[in-house]
């Protein structure tokens, strides 16, 4: 599939992208319920909405087989919404499918966007290793066999699959008469109108913004899902009543013909629109799909219509408005019969680019009109260039303290020192708060990374003939966004172990007296400054002793480090690289393949990862997390005359220590403090920068990664600030211990310590 565009066209192919790919994996979610759910109704109305949009954007871009596929899974969830056609698997499989080959397409739209933004031309190319036609073939297939359901007949289904691409050729036409001007919205609407007329179309605008969102976002969901809510069809009846007395009411001003005839057709959607919500109020006709499809594509083509006139272009081709508006008229004469058979199957009048659909300043979250909310979207690298530039002042800050040091110190200036220190505690105070603004806005809840779980133990489940439940606990938790992205691999690793490996069968749990129906548990929540990600299954387990053969067989430990091995360290072994238990390689998973790399990925992130099991009841693997890797309090201390820095979130505790205190077992110094044995290693011998000497009053930093503890020495403990942790060059990433770079208030850099790492380098 070969498209043109222009440099104009590629801003609004990234805003459907990313709308789409949203909306995709909503349609995902979805799909799965309607496997579990008994009344999947309100499903089938989001999945239905959700491809109706795809389908009416990639029309206006002519991305023709994104519009066929979605088009034809259209056909089929209408069928299933009329109780032609039930959920099954069959169903379920065809719609992933579908799904799959959608998102697979919306990818490749998304790599070519990028070549054409790095000047690589303007003809896009959309390939997919789908067979677009043949699953296009394997719906039509399956509602011919299902012809109870009742399915409209279309132009499609009457012609050859050879034969569509020119019937979509002719469908497709443009519906506007392109505008290349790059002038602002405001001096386009002035290319329209005039003096006051120009100030009624703006505010006829606004208000069309305001009542489209409230109506397509809250009300007609609402009534899909409701269509007994009163309340709710009286506040959509008040706003289409308000929507056509603007209409009315700018036709009452001098405009352009064009324009005009544009509203009057507008004007005659609306009185037809109202005359058929007031039947539906008196009762002469149900709330139908067919009426809420006919609702959804009216205020479709208002936006439509409206984001159109922001860009100074007047519609030319309005016949599929009038379309619309005969098929309104037919259900209000054809009465109750009419209005449960109808189903729209023309193409849509709505074909709204993405990037140009309004931001709504008033948009209400609660329809009853109480509380209000307005969001807009920002790129990812737009919050990181400003998290940087407020991490930069969060360093500036600590400028302050030291120039009033040395003006008291030095110049004997305290008065003046003072000043110094007022005005840093007010750039203290204003970055302190910027700081909590920008970490809030990169706060994400972890709902973004467990969303695609449940469709990976649904294929895990169907691939292995084994009976498997996901439960998901605590998705509203959050994270930084950039440690969201960073744990997905990981994690989908950890989900398809526990049901390809964790999981039995149903059989073997059938003959271990569990339920036949094995569960996943997959949750997240806080504790203190960290977050905990769980995956936990009702399984086998792990057997210890096994786990010590195998690893004395693969010459990872002796015989005798496997008896005097815990149970809780035996479980830690398929961390090392090349371990594994699986008996069968699978195409999904093994437990141990790759878990060296799932456990290097979350020291990355100065996370932990453990494995706590038990032989026959299931496992559970814990992650520890922090919550952002960016600003953060640090520990400075000296050692070798290098200024390195300890995340005060690890530090437990920082103590002078007598000489004599620091005694050795086995070559090994220790501690004993707070009643408790501590091991105490050079922080220099770790890093492997000089042999350290012992004190009179050794400075020790205590240093935990979450579960282990350990005493580390350093040769000075200089003070505590905030720092702006940056990563390291490439050819230092990989030197373990180290998290990072950050230059202190003097202009002087500190390298930053990744204390799991440290913690695991000293216990070696």
């Amino acid at each position: 599939m070969l498209c043109q565009f222009t440099a104009e066209d590629i801003e609004m192919l990234q805003a459907f992208i990313e709308e789409s790919t949203e909306s995709l994996q909503k349609i995902e979610d979805e799909i799965l319920c309607l496997e579990n759910v008994a009344d999947s109704a309100k499903s089938l109305g989001d999945i239905f909405r959700q491809v109706h949009t795809i389908k009416g954007l990639s029309s206006f871009f002519s991305l023709s087989d994104i519009t066929r596929l979605s088009h034809q899974v259209e056909y089929m969830l209408d069928a299933m919404r009329k109780g032609g056609i039930e959920s099954n698997t069959q169903v379920v499989g065809l719609l992933l499918n579908a799904k799959d080959a959608l998102s697979e397409m919306i990818s490749q739209l998304s790599v070519a966007c990028e070549s054409v933004q790095q000047g690589e031309g303007l003809d896009v190319e959309v390939s997919c290793t789908h067979d677009v036609d043949a699953l296009i073939h394997d719906i039509r297939c399956f509602l011919e066999e299902n012809k109870e359901a009742n399915i409209p007949t279309s132009v499609e289904q009457t012609l050859p699959l050879q034969h569509y691409h020119e019937v979509e050729h002719k469908i497709q036409q443009p519906l506007i008469a392109s505008s290349k001007s790059e002038e602002s919205d405001q001096e386009s609407m002035t290319l329209l109108l005039d003096g006051v007329a120009a100030g009624m179309l703006e505010d006829f605008l606004l208000e069309a913004d305001e009542h489209s969102a409230i109506i397509t976002n809250n009300l007609l969901m609402i009534l899909d899902s409701n269509p007994e809510d009163i309340g709710t069809l009286g506040d959509l009846f008040r706003r289409v009543h308000t929507l056509k007395g603007n209409t009315g009411l700018l036709l009452s001003v001098p405009i352009d013909d064009n324009l005009r005839m544009i509203l009057k057709d507008l004007l005659e959607l609306f009185q037809n629109m109202e005359s058929l919500l007031s039947q539906v109020r008196d009762t002469k006709i149900p709330i139908c799909s067919a009426i809420i499809n006919l609702c959804f594509e009216a205020i479709d083509a208002l936006v439509n219509i409206t984001i159109m006139l922001r860009k100074g272009v007047i519609i030319t081709d309005d016949s599929k408005l009038k379309r619309l508006v005969a098929d309104m008229l037919a259900v209000r004469e054809g009465g109750a019969q009419l209005a449960c058979q109808i189903i729209t199957t023309s193409e849509p009048i709505i074909t709204i680019p993405a990037v140009v659909k309004p931001t709504y300043g008033r948009r209400s979250t609660d329809v009853a009109g109480g509380s209000t909310a307005h969001s807009i979207r920002v790129s990812g690298d737009k919050l990181d260039r400003l998290m940087n530039v407020i991490g930069e002042l969060s360093i500036t800050k600590n400028v302050f303290s030291q120039i009033a040091r040395k003006l008291t110190m030095e110049h004997n200036l305290p008065h003046l020192s003072r000043e110094v220190k007022d005005a840093g505690q007010f750039v203290n105070r204003i970055s302190a708060e910027l700081e909590d603004a920008i970490m809030a806005m990169r706060m994400t809840e972890v709902r973004m990374a467990f969303q695609k779980y449940p469709r990976i133990i649904r294929d895990v489940a169907l691939q292995t003939g084994k009976s498997i439940t996901l439960i998901m606990e605590g998705e509203d938790t959050e994270l930084d966004k950039n440690i969201i992205e960073k744990i997905g691999d990981p994690l989908l690793h950890l989900v398809r172990n526990s049901g390809d490996h964790g999981i039995e069968t149903v059989e073997e749990r059938q003959a271990a007296g569990k339920d036949p129906q094995g569960s996943v548990w997959l949750r997240a929540y806080n504790r203190g400054k960290h977050v905990i990600i769980e995956v936990e299954d009702d399984g086998r387990g792990m057997n210890p002793e096994e786990l010590k053969r195998k690893a004395i067989t693969k010459g990872f430990i002796t015989e005798q480090d496997a008896s005097e091995m815990s149970d809780e360290q035996a479980f830690q072994l398929i961390f090392l690289p090349g371990f594994s238990t699986a008996k069968n390689i699978t195409e999904i998973s093994g437990r141990g393949v790759g878990m060296d790399v799932v456990r290097s990925n979350i020291t990355a992130l100065q996370g932990t990862i453990k494995i706590t099991s038990q032989f026959g009841k299931g496992s559970k693997i814990t992650m520890q997390l922090p919550l952002t890797l960016m600003v953060s309090r640090g520990l400075v201390v000296e050692v070798k005359n290098q200024l390195l820095v300890i995340s005060l979130e690890n530090v437990v505790e920082i103590v002078k220590v007598p000489a004599d205190k620091l005694v050795k077992r086995r070559g090994q110094r220790m501690l004993y403090h707070r009643g408790e044995v501590l091991g105490v290693v050079s922080l220099a011998e770790i890093l492997k920068m000089a042999t350290q000497e012992i004190l009179d009053y050794t400075p020790i930093v205590i240093v935990t990664d979450g579960q282990s503890k350990v005493a580390i020495i350093v040769d000075k403990l200089l003070n505590e600030q905030d720092i702006l942790v940056k990563p390291l060059p490439e050819y230092l990433s990989a030197i373990r211990g180290m998290g990072g770079a950050t230059i202190m208030g003097d202009g002087k850099v500190a390298l930053v310590l990744n204390p799991v790492e440290l913690v695991q380098l000293a216990t070696r």
